[in-house]
């Protein structure tokens, strides 16, 4: 996307049309024109099919390729005891120290931790602490896993807008990611209390979760903080949840709990690959 085809997506209403696409995505069209579409988005992405765990033909929509199941070991999971691993496919756009209550969105530009999280208690946790963000573009894997074992204690869904999430709108939106709407996932874990963010964007049909029937940009869902109790704990590398096309997750650790291994700006990462290390 271009700056001007930034400024034209900036002047449509993003969350109708986000649901739009969502409702057009997840509904089957004659099984030939969703074939052809899923072969031409391979071709132009360069997308290794031999990862899929189900052939083309067995989706009956576009979101179904979306949000394909790779077949078993195609993902690897770093088994070293005390491995955090990528919980997706992505772009490792940036990372740090949490300072005075900000993380980086982008060089010139933060945003508030309490903002993100929509709970300044809460954010407290991570003052001195460390944040990734991971950025998944269209051809990638759109599910999230764990970086490490835990359990889910609490979510929160935060309703907001739903701008691009590209290059470009992390440089031009302030506070991007605590502005767009977005579904938090609190954890309990080796390396002590995590929270995992899944940043919605324009034309995201929808974030979900395994631990809770919630739907994002449906224009419904519980307000406030939500306690998980009683789901089993989730192994390292177990699915979380999914994009129903891409997005973002902001990950939030502790102050020192994780150690980030030396990956170079920018790095391209997969999910189940190490990253660092909990303390």
């Amino acid at each position: 996307m271009n700056r001007f085809q930034f400024q034209l997506v900036n002047l449509l209403p993003k969350n109708e049309l986000s649901q739009l696409v969502g409702w057009a995505a997840r509904n089957q069209a004659p099984a030939p024109v969703v074939h052809y579409a899923i072969r031409q988005m391979i071709k132009r992405f360069q997308i290794d099919t031999s990862e899929f765990d189900a052939p083309i033909e067995s989706f009956a929509s576009i979101n179904d390729f979306f949000v394909r199941e790779l077949r078993p070991g195609a993902r690897p999971v770093d088994a070293a005891p005390d491995s955090v691993v990528s919980p997706v496919d992505a772009r490792l756009t940036e990372r740090g120290e949490i300072r005075s209550g900000a993380a980086v969105q982008t060089k010139g530009r933060e945003y508030s931790i309490a903002d993100l999280l929509d709970d300044a208690q809460e954010a407290a946790l991570f003052e001195g602490g460390t944040f990734l963000t991971f950025y998944l573009a269209p051809p990638d894997y759109h599910r999230i896993h764990m970086p490490l074992e835990g359990r889910v204690t609490a979510f929160r869904h935060v309703h907001g807008a739903l701008y691009p999430v590209n290059e470009i709108s992390v440089e031009s939106v302030d506070r991007l990611f605590a502005v767009n709407e977005r579904l938090i996932t609190w954890l309990d874990t080796p390396a002590g209390k995590a929270a995992l963010v899944m940043i919605g964007a324009t034309c995201v049909g929808r974030i979900r979760v395994v631990y809770n029937e919630l739907a994002t940009n449906s224009g419904a869902g519980p307000v406030g903080l939500q306690p998980v109790r009683d789901y089993p704990p989730l192994a390292k590398g177990a699915e979380l949840g999914r994009f129903e096309l891409g997005s973002s997750v902001v990950l939030l650790f502790q102050k020192g709990r994780f150690e980030l291994d030396q990956l170079p700006p920018r790095a391209r990462v997969r999910m189940g690959q190490k990253i660092g290390v909990f303390l």
